[in-house]
């Protein structure tokens, strides 16, 4: 990690990812199995568990490797976000370019802290962290940069009146 941060940087959160979302998606796939083998020869419902077994597959594929392989880091300068397991080249994002930060979460999720978040940048590009653990701390560091350059907008607009 040392090796990633900047000079005058200093490390202000690590994000955890949901492990809750990993475990719903194996307990449906281990669902859809004994329930296809307790049909037996019933051509029909195999055929659909089968077409639903596969994406939900995938989906559990992609969200064991994102939850214990993806690393994301939110520094006072930027947020670094760490895809890869091999190669490990870290994309960062600086907290000014920043321009919205959207957030969402179920009713069930709220009680455990848990959000999705979509970062939009100056450019119009975007990035996503999916079920994160604490999104209120999340939510509040995120914005953080945003909340400081409308009040100085706001102070502006006066000043001009």
């Amino acid at each position: 990690m040392n090796k990633i941060l900047m000079p005058k940087e200093k490390l202000v959160y690590k994000i955890k990812f949901s492990t809750r979302i990993f475990f719903i998606d194996l307990l449906f796939l281990l669902a859809i199995i004994s329930f296809a083998v307790n049909q037996g020869r019933g051509l029909f419902i195999s055929l659909i568990l089968l077409i639903i077994f596969i994406p939900l597959f995938i989906k559990t594929i992609k969200d064991f490797y994102r939850i214990f392989f993806h690393k994301v880091y939110i520094t006072n300068f930027r947020v670094i976000y760490q895809k890869h397991f091999l190669f490990k080249k870290p994309k960062s994002y600086p907290l000014k370019r920043i321009n919205g930060v959207f957030f969402k979460s179920n009713i069930l999720d709220r009680a455990k802290n848990m959000t999705t978040f979509k970062l939009t940048l100056t450019d119009n590009t975007f990035f996503i962290l999916k079920n994160i653990k604490a999104g209120n701390v999340v939510a509040e560091l995120l914005s953080a940069n945003i909340k400081k350059e409308n009040k100085k907008s706001l102070k502006l607009r006066k000043k001009k009146l």
